[in-house]
């Protein structure tokens, strides 16, 4: 049995397109947030709650999302290379 390694290149390169996209989106939306809880004046159990949550593992969890978007897109663009080198 042989492991068939390949893919379409033209839709790689939109996944890696779309990944990128996507770790961008992330971003300014952890910024957005970041600039909206420092500009807004909130107080209270709910709101210290929310920005220790945020501040926390909400915005741990955005930076390994950016981050392995990021990532695969890398990955992608180079398994793409790959292919299209192998097969020109």
């Amino acid at each position: 049995m042989t492991n068939l390694v390949g893919g379409d290149l033209a839709q790689m390169q939109q996944l890696e397109a779309q990944l990128t996209a996507a770790s961008t989106r992330v971003v300014e939306l952890q910024q957005q947030v970041d600039r909206s809880l420092q500009h807004t004046a909130w107080t209270g159990p709910a709101a210290e709650r929310f920005r220790e949550d945020w501040s926390g593992r909400f915005s741990t969890a955005l930076r390994q999302l950016h981050d392995a978007l990021r990532d695969n897109a890398h990955v992608v663009a180079q398994r793409r290379q790959a292919i299209e080198t192998a097969t020109h």
